[in-house]
């Protein structure tokens, strides 16, 4: 059973690199806030996760952007930046992978990075 926590702001810059490299490639599917009639709420499905980095400086600082595709030309790379976040929330399997990593804005409301179930290779 999955276990969701809050990781405190003073641990941002040691988490997002160390959850990065342990999630990186695996495909995501990103969903952020939107008001009605703004958009769709999913940005991105069945990208692998390049990273997930948190900017300290700029006018919008702190920042974390969510960087997915980009492995290949067929895939172009997607930037996703959240300013002014206030809180991450993560869901984790003990002892396994993350399902999901929740981020709160002052500005952007809520973004989500889902993990999804790679697919099965062909044959097996």
């Amino acid at each position: 059973m999955a276990i969701t926590r809050q990781i405190e702001v003073n641990d941002w810059r040691d988490y997002l690199p160390a959850f990065s490299k342990r999630n990186q490639g695996r495909p995501t599917r990103l969903e952020a806030t939107v008001q009605p009639g703004e958009g769709a709420p999913v940005l991105a499905e069945h990208q692998p996760l390049l990273g997930v980095e948190m900017d300290p400086k700029g006018s919008s600082a702190p920042a974390i952007a969510v960087m997915l595709g980009g492995i290949d030309q067929k895939t172009p790379e997607l930037t996703h930046f959240i300013p002014e976040p206030t809180s991450i929330w993560v869901e984790e399997e003990p002892n396994g992978p993350a399902v999901a990593i929740a981020i709160e804005s002052r500005k952007e409301g809520k973004t989500l990075l889902i993990f999804e179930e790679e697919q099965a290779l062909p044959g097996r």
